[in-house]
């Protein structure tokens, strides 16, 4: 089976055990909303499947950029089934591989050698992602290159956002371009289509605003899970074939969560504390529950595309002049949590904080994460100076059980939901 067709099969079965809890056991503190995103995933997925048997090329370039020249998108958040990431991680050792990294930069590239993955002979190689995402994309681009005559593009970004490095960005997306259209002759850029879709993400991105907003309410409207889901691959409309839909998913989050709100329906309606959950977290577990225990919420996740949604202090950097859809693409990746400096990591977390009233930070030291991993100690130093808060440095893996389990990482959750409480002097 090829990828899209294994991910229509989870995301059907995932929609028909939502359907049924509703009407078994419905859980009133979970959204509503995230009925319609997995209908949204499941027509993506269709419509991937669709294009691959029409003959459609996927990927080559990321996001809106890629839609504008007509590709189709290739990902929207694959997942992997615990059982599965196990395995690979056991087939990776094996073989002598890097074990080590961490678990995404294992995972999904050693599932490309079971799962059939629709793919171009052309990679662009961005430094969006973490340092070791990074590394490992450029890693398989360069063994591809070497055996199948891959064509690679190494796009360089600045770590400053500047007019020098916004005009270098463009510069670069210019060749770029230029590039794939001789690659194939086929797809062209289109700057109108390219400003059309920046309004649907404008529009879906201003719904997430409204809605962090929201998150100052006490009790949180949203907790654990659904705070989870709020970033990553749904709010972005680059990655849906059809980028409308993103922007009704939005809305329709936006509406239920004013809508609890106002009905008097939180995640923990006596909700003694709050954390920030940073990085990514264990799917192998349930790792909320046991600050739910001591009545403490998760109302934000915060993590590499978290600056888009949130609205973060920002500097305009270009004056009053108007931006052209291609300048706009560009300062877009100029921008991002991962890959720039430690303050353009750590600066904005301890804005949220302050903002959202956060008591404790859960830093999560995902193994193998060496950007984040070289900034935690300037997390918790700053965020005790500044703000009075505890941060738990909790290391763990995603899927890997050998690296720490559940046990192991609940104690140390419950721990730290106690020292938060003891400092605000409710234990």
């Amino acid at each position: 089976m090829n990828i899209f067709e294994i991910e229509l099969d989870r995301m059907q079965k995932r929609l028909k055990r939502l359907e049924e809890r509703e009407i078994q056991n419905p859980d009133p503190t979970r959204l509503q909303s995230n009925k319609l995103l997995y209908q949204i995933e499941i027509e993506q997925r269709q419509a991937q499947l669709q294009a691959l048997s029409e003959g459609k090329k996927f990927g080559v370039v990321w996001g809106l950029l890629g839609q504008s020249m007509g590709f189709i998108p290739a990902d929207a958040g694959i997942t992997i089934p615990q059982d599965a990431a196990m395995k690979y991680f056991d087939e990776v050792r094996t073989k002598g591989q890097v074990g080590d990294a961490c678990d995404m930069s294992i995972v999904t590239w050693a599932q490309r050698d079971h799962v059939v993955v629709p793919e171009e002979k052309f990679s662009v190689i961005e430094p969006e992602p973490c340092t070791v995402q990074f590394l490992a994309s450029l890693q398989y681009a360069s063994r591809e290159q070497k055996h199948n005559n891959r064509i690679i593009y190494y796009m360089d970004k600045g770590f400053e956002e500047n007019e020098a490095n916004l005009e270098h960005m463009t510069n670069q997306l210019h060749e770029l371009i230029e590039l794939i259209e001789k690659t194939y002759p086929d797809y062209k850029f289109d700057e109108n289509k390219l400003g059309e879709l920046q309004k649907f993400e404008e529009k879906a991105l201003d719904h997430y605003k409204e809605i962090y907003e929201m998150l100052r309410h006490k009790p949180s409207p949203l907790g654990g899970f659904d705070a989870f889901i709020q970033t990553g691959a749904p709010f972005v409309p680059g990655i849906w074939p059809n980028p409308a839909r993103a922007v009704e998913y939005a809305k329709a989050k936006r509406d239920e969560i004013a809508e609890r709100i106002e009905k008097g329906i939180f995640a923990i309606p006596d909700e003694k504390a709050r954390v920030v959950w940073t990085v990514t977290r264990p799917f192998f577990m349930d790792n909320f529950k046991p600050l739910q225990k001591w009545k403490i919420v998760v109302p934000l996740f915060y993590s590499g595309l978290a600056d888009l949604r949130i609205p973060i202090p920002h500097k305009q950097y270009w004056g009053d002049r108007k931006l052209s859809p291609l300048e706009k693409e560009a300062a877009r990746r100029l921008r991002g949590l991962w890959s720039g400096t430690g303050d353009a990591w750590v600066k904005p977390l301890m804005w949220i904080c302050r903002d959202l009233g956060i008591d404790g930070i859960v830093n999560y030291c995902q193994r193998g994460a060496t950007c984040t991993l070289g900034l935690k100690k300037l997390v918790e130093d700053t965020a005790e100076k500044e703000l009075g808060i505890p941060t738990l440095q909790l290391e763990g893996a995603q899927w890997d059980t050998n690296y720490r389990d559940e046990k192991a990482i609940t104690a140390q959750l419950e721990e730290f939901a106690q020292l938060i409480l003891s400092r605000k002097g409710l234990l």
